[in-house]
């Protein structure tokens, strides 16, 4: 329905730099989401490779998309290290979560872009609410 009446530009933050789908765990680590834009904390993966290279990147890129489009909104999944708008995974690899944000959602939200989670269903409704 949403596609009748606006431009939806669906991305994924992985495909845009290759990573592989599915691909390992990876989770901030000792820090938050701007920590790892200030390269003072780590998104590792399970195996300990750091990735925090990747996950900027694709930061960049949403973001480009999202200027370049003039995008009203953003509608994130919660968890991982790039999405979370309000939760992402206590970097503990435990399935644990903590309220936080990924790091594409707070480059967005550092630039002005409206982010809400999917989750947010009558939030999502009012702001797509049509006359």
């Amino acid at each position: 329905m949403l596609q009748k009446k606006f431009t939806l530009i669906p991305v994924c933050p992985e495909r845009l730099v290759d990573l592989p789908i599915p691909r390992p765990s990876a989770e901030i680590v000792n820090g938050t989401d701007i920590d790892v834009l200030r390269n003072k904390a780590k998104i590792l993966e399970t195996a300990g490779n750091n990735v925090n290279e990747k996950y900027k990147q694709r930061a960049q890129e949403i973001l480009k998309i999202a200027q370049e489009s003039k995008i009203d909104l953003a509608i994130m999944t919660n968890g991982n290290p790039s999405c979370g708008c309000e939760t992402i995974y206590d970097g503990n690899f435990s399935g644990t979560t903590k309220n936080g944000e990924g790091v594409v959602v707070a480059l967005l939200r550092n630039n002005n872009i409206k982010v809400i989670s999917d989750k947010e269903s009558e939030e999502l409704l009012s702001y797509f609410k049509t006359e």
